[in-house]
């Protein structure tokens, strides 16, 4: 039957679904496969945009820097997970806007939509928002500088630490819908 998009999954946002025989539809729970998949999408497409980030546009630039202060803003106001994955998420997607690209964005929409679910339960037992945070300020502060590879190197580590920690939970059974 393929993925569908349940209406709601508890965060807000719609969720890729699975149909289950003689159950329904539940949400997809990710996989390891899941999370190499995405793993590998979100390294391609997002250090891609960093290494466009000279040539990005005075647009493409503020909607990263605004992503990251909403982020930090949020993070001050609220604990809900949702709402706080969900700013998490526009920082990542801004760095896929810096491509340029409408269709790789919709890309990163789409496998963010997967993630979503494990990335606020993984906020939730976390519990390192403050943290967060201040990797993403450093990662805007590299692009600020104009220096490229040091963003690049601090993305592809702050992206393998995303992985190991979504791989842990997964494996542990933590994430669930």
């Amino acid at each position: 039957m393929g993925q569908r998009h349940a209406p709601t999954t508890g965060v807000g946002e719609r969720q890729p679904a699975v149909r289950v025989p003689n159950r329904g539809v539940a949400v997809k729970e990710l996989s390891p496969q899941d999370v190499s998949d995405i793993s590998l999408a979100r390294v391609s497409l997002e250090l891609s945009g960093v290494r466009r980030w000279p040539d990005a546009s005075q647009l493409e630039r503020a909607t990263v820097r605004s992503a990251v202060d909403r982020y930090a803003a949020l993070a001050r106001r609220t604990k809900d997970s949702g709402v706080l994955t969900q700013a998490h998420l526009q920082i990542h997607r801004a760095l896929v806007a810096l491509t340029g690209s409408a269709r790789l964005v919709a890309a990163a929409d789409a496998y963010s939509a997967e993630l979503r679910l494990g990335l606020a339960h993984l906020d939730r037992i976390r519990a390192n928002i403050a943290e967060q945070v201040e990797s993403h300020r450093r990662l805007l502060d590299l692009l600020e500088a104009d220096d490229i590879e040091a963003t690049v190197a601090e993305l592809a580590r702050h992206l393998a630490v995303a992985e190991g920690s979504l791989r842990s939970a997964i494996r542990h059974g933590t994430i669930e819908p």
